[in-house]
């Protein structure tokens, strides 16, 4: 009969467990919604210029993803928000375009792109957070073969 031990069992679930904390830092999901916002964005972008839309150019600059850190949550809540960034110029027409003014119909973009998009919005975040992980993995492993030697 052929038998094994494995030790350091323990050793292995708080490395797993120290690589999990590192990865759900608000920081790292952050940056991970941010990078699986970006084509979103640019969707908006390519949509907002099919409209013609007063301005274009400017309106298109506009849009934007950004992290808001002033939304009232508390650790382990990351907040993004898309569209036109506040104080840059036109950005306020974005709304009357998107809604709508009494004298002229809505001719929505933001909303049907994110819509189509919401469906795969957090398998990009997941595999935006899985480079984190190797990365974070590859220097606990580099950390380990240190002690190692």
């Amino acid at each position: 009969m052929i038998g094994g031990r494995w030790t350091g069992v323990d050793e292995a679930i708080g490395t797993l467990l120290e690589i999990s904390s590192q990865v759900a830092r608000d920081e790292v999901v952050a940056h991970a919604m941010l990078q699986a916002s970006k084509p979103i964005v640019a969707d908006m972008q390519i949509r907002a210029t099919d409209l013609g839309l007063y301005k274009t150019g400017a309106m298109v600059e506009s849009l934007a993803v950004a992290r808001v850190t002033d939304a009232g949550t508390g650790e382990g809540v990351v907040v993004v928000e898309l569209g036109p960034r506040l104080g840059a110029k036109h950005y306020w027409l974005v709304k009357l375009w998107e809604r709508g003014t009494s004298k002229a119909p809505a001719r929505p973009f933001m909303r049907p792109t994110w819509d189509e998009y919401e469906r795969i919005f957090p398998t990009a975040v997941t595999m935006a957070l899985r480079k984190s992980y190797e990365t974070i993995a590859a220097r606990y492993q580099t950390r380990v073969a240190r002690r190692a030697a």
